[in-house]
């Protein structure tokens, strides 16, 4: 069989995920546990692959895709063409594709896996990636947390509904449920961070950074670190 798929176009993209462990009944790419750093800046990809940025405030700069998804889904159809532009970065937070609660179950669960083989893609290519998690409803919990290592640091976000009340509802408990199965040492989280998921943290002994801009047009997100943590690895 793989003699002759070796004969044929590659169009389901099998290279993505060449090498990886496949979680769950889903199949969802495992990526790996290797970034232990906590970004200093992020960008976004539609920002990162336009604009000039000088080489020491790239290398402390992770690119994000926390955008709406047709300003980087070029990438997500070929990411190997934006390799060089992003090598220049410090590293890249996973693909954040949506996942709408009104979303077939099916797209929901493909996105995630397209997450992941991404991830695992740029990873054995040499790039540091973060992984993100992303969820919707219950009915994801399934497989929206596979592939992940416990213990690794990951990035979450709300970006998109935090200011529907049942949407948070919705991301509170499933960030209670991802602490729960993925367990993670440290947290990144774009955008403004709730009491309530900042106290969860602190309970937990979970140390949580906050990404978002200094001012309201900016495109550059800087961290804010919560919990004392002072013998973790930052970028100076």
């Amino acid at each position: 069989m793989n003699a002759i798929r070796k004969k044929q176009i590659d169009i389901f993209h099998a290279d993505w995920v060449d090498g990886t462990t496949f979680c769950g009944d889903d199949e969802i790419p495992q990526v790996q546990h290797q970034v232990t750093e906590i970004p200093e800046r992020m960008i976004p990809f539609s920002e990162a692959v336009k604009k000039k940025i000088a080489i020491d405030e790239a290398s402390k700069t992770y690119v994000h895709f926390f955008e709406h998804d047709f300003k980087f889904w070029r990438f997500i159809r070929n990411p190997r063409k934006y390799f060089k532009r992003l090598r220049k970065f410090a590293g890249v937070i996973s693909p954040d594709i949506s996942l709408y609660l009104d979303m077939p179950l099916a797209m929901q669960c493909y996105h995630v896996y397209l997450s992941r083989a991404i991830t695992f893609f740029l990873q054995k290519n040499g790039f540091k990636v973060i992984p993100l998690i992303r969820w919707s409803d219950k009915r994801s919990y399934r497989f929206a947390f596979q592939g992940i290592h416990q213990q690794s640091t990951v990035c979450v976000s709300i970006y998109g509904g935090q200011k529907d009340e049942e949407v948070r509802k919705i991301f509170y408990d499933g960030f209670i449920k991802m602490i729960e199965i993925v367990k993670p040492s440290r947290i990144l989280f774009y955008g403004s961070i709730a009491p309530n998921i900042k106290s969860y943290c602190e309970e937990k002994n979970i140390q949580i950074t906050e990404y978002k801009p200094k001012q309201r047009n900016d495109k550059i997100s800087v961290r804010k670190i919560f919990n004392n943590f002072f013998d973790l690895p930052l970028f100076k």
